[in-house]
């Protein structure tokens, strides 16, 4: 097998599967936008004569969306196919027949690494052993982890069986004795429960590799991870003992130096010997070998003392077959499967070269097909060398080659049928013109003059009502102030002599003492005045809700209170086109005031009242403690008529505020040049949200319709697309 061969093939393959990729992006595409013309409905279909029911043609759509879903599994098989970076060979057989020895010949490799099937170390795991070009030979084995291990290998027994209860996991599994099974005359159930139950009493030996990591071994390690008997290093005599790390092991993994040169990028896949009877997952695992192999080597050693094709030679090529079947293949098996007969030759008077040659003959009448058929010596490496890697295969590499274009035509023919189906299907789809439905420019100038008239008109009223309160107090407000005072003044009754001696007592000096009095009362009313920034938010949000409710009423927007979001935020995305409207209405919604930079600084100066370094009373040698309560009163009660005097004009402000706010917005969005023409652009554009009852139903057609014009037109284009891509 010529490097150059491989190489042409895995080249050829890197461009097939670009191809395959953007089919399946395609057919992607194509199933989205008959999604969207399915489920349209009526839209899509015109009312001609011929076409009695709509139905009909969304059975058809929805029968290509099946056909287009199983075309694209399809493509996603030959993307496996087409993407492996290497030529893969899986060698299968029944054990002792040979399969370990040709493995060993192919790979150069001995029994140390893959075990013969001579006596008890036959191969129990899955082995990928693949060409590189370093001489040294690395082995990696991987482990299942417990979760995997319980689902794919202990459950199935189970359901097989019918046994209950079923352990939840493999821990309860572990711990609880088997349920009983009635053996009887069915060998392969019997078989199956005594395998079941090697697994159950020999779990202590295996679970503690159940951890779903790879592990780098010693070539001469192999045999411990691949053998279920295995040799007794800590005993002076040599004899073979069970081993069950095999069962703990998802596959190994061998890279070393093939001796036969310029192979390239080569794997083989040994598979344990297939036919135990107490094998439940053998299928599974051939089934997972169709989207990884290239070429299959089925190996049968005659016996020379008399053999023919027995019933468990059929039971394993229709396991293989059914396996093949269920993978939904690409293509028949029989076109990539190659049948070695091991011809022994132990002396010159025993051979099985007659049997090997009957049983060539007598295949046919079996039942069993292959496409090539070879009479050798496995352990013979010229043998296996020349016939395997030599003439024979590089023709199994042009008939790999011929069978991936066969499978790119098959699958272009398919897609070509299927993009068929579709043009004959738009062909009926010609989207309807957009009706011109009975929107009258007459009728709506009409509905907005009268709507922009009332609309306006409370806006005139509300502004007039917040004008009349520009000289008032805000309640809110002043009422805070209220509040503050007596809380402030109910503190300072409770203080009393007795209070400032102790503190005299605990700081050393009355003059700290009344200091500290004096900054405590200073900070209990900042505290209070701090929460008047959620009585400014609060004044704003009435205001802002006023102007909202007439908007929704008046001006009839009430549809946006079902759009997400706030009003304000879903007025802004709404008038969003229209510049002229968005910036006043967003600075509208945005205004905000704070305590601390409408109010704070304007009390500070009162507050310095209570400030010792700007004291109007010092305290002298004769103050007694009832002088310093008295000191301490006055100056608080002082504090609070200064910001009284001063809250009376700031509530007045708050209104004033609220009426500039107010009268800047309806100048803005109301009173200023073409105003009044932006919002007719804008009711003429949300009429059928705004007046449903008259604009809706035809705007919800030419929507409908809009709608299914784009996944039509780019149903045609894909669908054209596609036809070019496989022509």
């Amino acid at each position: 097998m010529a490097l150059a061969n491989i190489s042409r093939l895995l080249s050829k393959r890197s461009v097939f599967n670009n191809d395959v990729l953007n089919e399946i992006q395609n057919l992607s595409k194509l199933s989205y936008n008959l999604s969207l013309i399915e489920n349209s409905g009526q839209a899509a279909f015109p009312a001609v004569q011929h076409m009695t029911d709509t139905k009909v043609e969304s059975t058809v759509a929805a029968d290509i969306l099946q056909k287009i879903e199983l075309e694209q599994e399809s493509l996603r098989k030959l993307q496996e196919r087409f993407s492996k970076k290497d030529i893969t060979i899986a060698v299968l057989g029944r054990a002792r027949h040979g399969k370990s020895t040709i493995l060993q010949s192919l790979s150069g490799l001995d029994s140390s690494v893959i075990p013969g099937g001579s006596g008890l170390r036959g191969t129990a795991s899955v082995s990928h052993v693949t060409n590189t070009d370093q001489d040294q030979v690395h082995v990696t084995v991987q482990f299942y982890n417990r979760e995997d291990f319980f689902s794919t290998t202990i459950l199935p027994y189970f359901n097989s069986l019918g046994l209950t209860p079923v352990p939840k996991n493999l821990a309860e599994f572990e711990v609880s004795p088997l349920p009983f099974f009635q053996q009887n005359g069915n060998a392969m159930a019997n078989a199956r429960y005594q395998k079941l139950r090697e697994y159950r009493d020999n779990i202590s030996q295996y679970n503690y590799l159940l951890t779903g990591v790879s592990r780098q071994v010693e070539p001469g390690e192999i045999y411990e991870y691949v053998t279920q008997y295995a040799e007794n290093k800590q005993s002076a005599y040599k004899y073979l003992m069970a081993t069950y790390k095999y069962l703990a092991v998802r596959q190994i993994e061998i890279s070393c130096r093939f001796p036969s040169p310029n192979l390239g990028k080569l794997t083989l896949i040994d598979v344990p010997g297939v036919g135990d009877l107490g094998l439940i997952h053998e299928e599974n695992r051939i089934s997972a070998l169709m989207g990884k192999a290239d070429l299959f080597l089925f190996v049968r050693k005659p016996d020379p003392l008399g053999d023919d094709w027995s019933q468990v030679d059929l039971d394993l090529y229709n396991l293989f077959m059914s396996a093949n079947q269920q993978a939904d293949p690409l293509f028949h098996v029989r076109n990539s499967t190659f049948l070695v007969l091991n011809n022994l030759n132990i002396g010159s008077d025993v051979s099985n070269l007659d049997r090997c040659t009957a049983m060539q003959a007598g295949m046919t009448g079996q039942g069993m097909e292959f496409s090539e058929v070879s009479i050798m010596d496995c352990s013979d490496k010229n043998d296996v060398t020349e016939k395997i890697l030599g003439e024979s295969t590089s023709s199994f590499i042009n008939k790999i080659s011929q069978l991936d274009e066969q499978i790119m035509q098959r699958s272009k023919d398919s897609i070509f049928k299927l993009s068929n189906q579709i043009q004959k299907l738009l062909s009926n789809m010609e989207p309807k013109k957009l009706p011109e439905g009975n929107f009258s420019l007459y009728d709506f100038k009409d509905i907005f003059n009268n709507l922009w008239a009332v609309q306006t008109n409370s806006f005139e009223d509300l502004l007039k009502r917040k004008y009349s309160l520009c000289n008032e107090p805000n309640k809110a407000v002043y009422d805070h102030f209220e509040h503050t005072r007596d809380h402030v003044k109910s503190l300072l009754n409770k203080l009393t002599e007795t209070d400032i001696k102790l503190s005299r007592n605990a700081v050393g000096s009355y003059n700290k003492a009344y200091e500290n009095f004096l900054n405590e009362y200073k900070s209990h009313i900042t505290n209070e005045f701090l929460k008047l920034d959620k009585i400014l938010f609060e004044v704003l949000k009435d205001i802002k809700n006023e102007v909202y409710d007439i908007l929704k009423n008046e001006g009839q927007l009430s549809y946006m209170n079902n759009l997400p979001g706030s009003f304000d935020a879903v007025l802004i995305d709404e008038i969003s086109g229209i510049s002229n409207l968005r910036n006043p209405v967003t600075s509208f919604a945005n205004f905000q005031l704070s305590y601390l930079g409408f109010l704070h600084f304007k009390i500070r100066e009162y507050l310095n009242i209570l400030t010792p370094d700007y004291l109007e009373i010092r305290l002298s040698r004769q103050d007694t403690d009832a002088d310093i309560l008295n000191y301490i009163r006055h100056s608080v009660e002082a504090c609070l008529y200064q910001i009284q005097k001063e809250f009376s004009i700031w509530s007045k402000d708050i209104n004033k505020i609220s009426f500039s706010l107010l009268e800047e917005f309806l100048n803005q969005i109301f009173r200023s040049n073409h105003a009044k023409d932006n919002w007719e652009i804008f009711y003429q554009l949300n009429s059928d949200k705004i007046w449903p009852e008259k604009y809706g139903k035809v705007a919800d057609k030419q929507t409908e319709i809009k709608n299914i014009t784009l996944p039509i037109n780019n149903t045609k284009e894909l669908s054209n697309a596609l036809n070019r891509a496989t022509a």
